[in-house]
């Protein structure tokens, strides 16, 4: 009886095990789908949160217009970080991110359930944490929103990751997370490593160097190749394994990557050795456009040429003498230099935004519109005679009046008396108007000025005058001033063209008035040859030295000043800016192309009966050899000129003495090199370097081309 019920009960046994089973897979089955129905209905219904996709706080980097990185700085969490474009990220990188890190990435859709399952399987088998399931795209949600690790965080980030997903291609995805991943002490993103441990962008790595840089966001602090080497090196290879598994490479790209020594070192901040005075500017830029990757119209071999040439023609002059120069390209207004000089007891400024006293400046613009409105022509006779408007009476700098002069005779010496006349009769506030279009944009109304404006009332920064000369270059074009070409990677910030302000006639009279070849001679003897428009301005109290220079391809201003306190005698346009500014655009352009000037101002020349000074003695080169057992009174180098009327006598840019009648004058000599200029009454000079030396052996030494 027994064995029969025990022969009953086996069938029933198993049937009821069936009944178990199906009921517990039909469970388990519902569980699952409980929990995938939970699990996307939290992908699709939960909103993700803004927040999360505001790109990390880059750093800033400025480079120039041939992307040389000039200055960089780090991001508020004092991190080095440069965000790119997948564009400018290396392909090996790309793919040995995915190789070490998620060789399924491109297979899933944010949670890999397959890594996720089998890591499930042999935790549980080991009894311990033995194996992850974290995809790239879930790394990358961690980057995003750091927070402890726990299984909570963990089915947060598998959301998440779906939802990334959703709205982001695989290649974007691989990009952000290469671009926010840590790869080592204050290093966020590849483009930060690829610069500080190799020295060059992300976009030139090479397959080793994209191997090395691929393994360490796993473990940054033990990885830093700076720092353990050796690890590193380990980690390389196998990176470079994992590529070899996934078939990215092959076994002779392999062992040649890790035949690649190890070059990776903690590198300065990338960017250029600069001239201290190119500097400054540059700084302002980065903080203007803090967190951007800016890209400048300036040229770094231009930037450091025309700081050197500022910083020594400062000092020259002085310590205390500050100054800034700005180089433009007329076709179309690009900033292509733009460098200060501090005094040593100042700290670093930008002198660029500094409104300075514009001197007399502001004249050729006056005289543009009072050729443009028909009030008088180039040969127009204007007085340079004592006037009085109301209670201003003002005189010319050398306190002397010339009488009857032509309009480009009396623009070309700077005469006072003419341009207040002229800006009387054109109207203070129609000239500022006409100012504020050519660039000038900081200027107030006109009867703050008053008529000083045409004699240094107003104020105006470098860019502004720079702005406005290069209207002039242009023959009368206005332009917009490009500084920056472009921001991340918006579209460039670049647009030629511009508004016509003055006639392109009258643009050439007034060139051709500030282009005669004697000007250019009197100050640059050695520039005899060179179509070079210019101007120049000094402020009353002598504090402001300007010099605008034009030839067809590039405008030029020069400042040299001091900032508070008494003037310097030496400040003077002529003597002090002018020479700098006219050889550095020497230097810089060699092109002898000239402006089409008017036919009948070509070459200005002084009135019938009237020929320009001549220097009799000393003649250029000249060498005088002082004896030293003779006293230097008898001893006095002759000074003498060919010209009717007074004459101004200057040596190394010092008035010496005013002569009412042409006639020898005695200078007491001193070793060394130095310039003489005579200038008579109508602004024309003539001018000759000669050199002093004191004993017959540094004579004889001498005989050499005089520099």
């Amino acid at each position: 009886m027994s064995q029969a019920k025990a022969h009953i009960s086996a069938p029933v046994a198993a049937a009821r095990w069936r009944v178990r089973a199906g009921r517990c897979a039909r469970m388990l089955l519902a569980l699952w789908l409980v929990a995938a129905a939970l699990f996307y209905g939290a992908v699709y219904l939960l909103p993700y949160p803004a927040a999360w996709r505001q790109p990390y706080p880059p750093g800033t980097c400025v480079v120039d217009s041939e992307g040389q990185t000039l200055v960089a700085l780090v991001n508020p969490h004092d991190q080095w970080h440069f965000p790119v474009g997948s564009e400018q990220l290396s392909p090996w990188l790309k793919q040995a991110i995915v190789a070490v890190e998620d060789r399924r990435f491109y297979q899933h859709h944010g949670v890999d359930w397959q890594a996720v399952a089998a890591g499930m399987w042999q935790n549980a088998a080991g009894g311990a944490i033995r194996r992850g399931a974290s995809t790239l795209t879930m790394q990358l949600q961690r980057l995003r929103d750091p927070r402890s690790r726990s299984w909570l965080s963990k089915l947060d980030q598998a959301i998440r990751a779906q939802q990334i997903e959703l709205t982001m291609d695989k290649n974007a995805i691989v990009s952000e997370y290469l671009n926010r991943a840590p790869f080592g002490g204050n290093l966020v993103g590849a483009q930060a490593a690829a610069l500080r441990y190799f020295g060059k962008p992300c976009s030139r790595l090479s397959l080793a160097q994209a191997a090395l840089l691929a393994g360490l966001p796993q473990s940054p602090a033990r990885l830093r190749p700076d720092r353990h080497p050796a690890a590193a090196l380990a980690r390389r290879h196998h990176v470079l394994e994992c590529m070899v598994q996934c078939g990215m490479i092959d076994q002779a790209q392999m062992l040649e990557a890790d035949r690649e020594p190890l070059d990776a070192v903690w590198r300065n901040a990338p960017q250029m050795a600069l001239e201290p005075g190119a500097l400054p500017p540059l700084l302002d830029w980065a903080q203007r456009y803090r967190g951007f990757n800016v890209r400048l119209s300036l040229q770094s071999s231009l930037q450091n040429q025309c700081a050197a040439a500022l910083r020594q023609a400062c000092a020259a002059l002085g310590r205390n003498v500050e100054g800034a120069v700005v180089l433009l390209d007329n076709s179309d207004g690009r900033v292509l230099a733009a460098a200060v000089n501090n005094a040593a007891q100042h700290a670093p400024r930008n002198w660029l935004a500094a409104r300075r006293s514009t001197g007399s400046l502001l004249k050729p613009f006056i005289y543009g519109q009072a050729f443009a409105n028909g009030l008088c022509g180039p040969q127009s006779i204007v007085q340079d005679a004592p006037q009085k408007w109301n209670d201003y009476a003002p005189g010319n700098f050398d306190q002397q009046f010339l009488g009857e002069l032509t309009a480009s005779e009396a623009l070309a010496a700077s005469r006072n008396l003419p341009a207040l006349r002229l800006l009387a009769s054109v109207g203070l506030e129609a000239n500022v108007a006409f100012l504020r279009r050519c660039g000038l944009e900081s200027l107030e109304s006109g009867q703050r000025y008053g008529l000083s404006l045409a004699v240094g009332g107003a104020e105006a920064t470098i860019m502004e005058i720079a702005s406005a000369y290069a209207m002039l270059g242009r023959q009368g074009m206005g332009c917009r001033l490009i500084d920056v070409l472009r921001v991340n990677s918006a579209a460039p910030v670049y647009a030629a063209g511009g508004t016509r302000l003055l006639e392109t006639q009258v643009a050439r009279q007034v060139i051709a008035a500030l282009s005669q070849p004697q000007r250019l001679e009197a100050i640059c003897p050695t520039l005899g040859k060179r179509q070079f428009a210019w101007k120049t301005g000094t402020s009353s109290a002598q504090r402001d030295a300007w010099a605008a220079a034009f030839s067809l391809h590039y405008t030029l201003v020069v400042w040299m000043g001091i900032e508070r306190g008494a003037g310097d005698a030496q400040l003077i346009g002529a003597y002090a800016a002018a020479p700098a500014a006219l050889r550095l655009l020497d230097a810089i352009d060699r092109d002898m192309a000239t402006f089409p000037l008017p036919r009948e101002q070509a070459v200005l020349t002084a009135p019938p009966g009237r020929r320009a000074p001549a220097l009799v003695c000393p003649t250029e080169g000249e060498v005088f050899v002082l004896v030293r057992s003779r006293p230097l009174a008898e001893q006095r180098i002759t000074l003498e000129a060919q010209a009717a009327g007074p004459l101004w006598w200057f040596v190394d840019g010092q008035l010496l003495e005013k002569r009412e009648r042409p006639g020898p004058l005695l200078l007491e000599p001193s070793p060394g090199d130095h310039q003489v200029t005579v200038v008579d009454e109508l602004g024309h000079a003539a001018s000759a370097r000669f050199r002093v030396v004191s004993a017959p052996a540094e004579f004889t030494s001498s005989a050499q081309p005089f520099p």
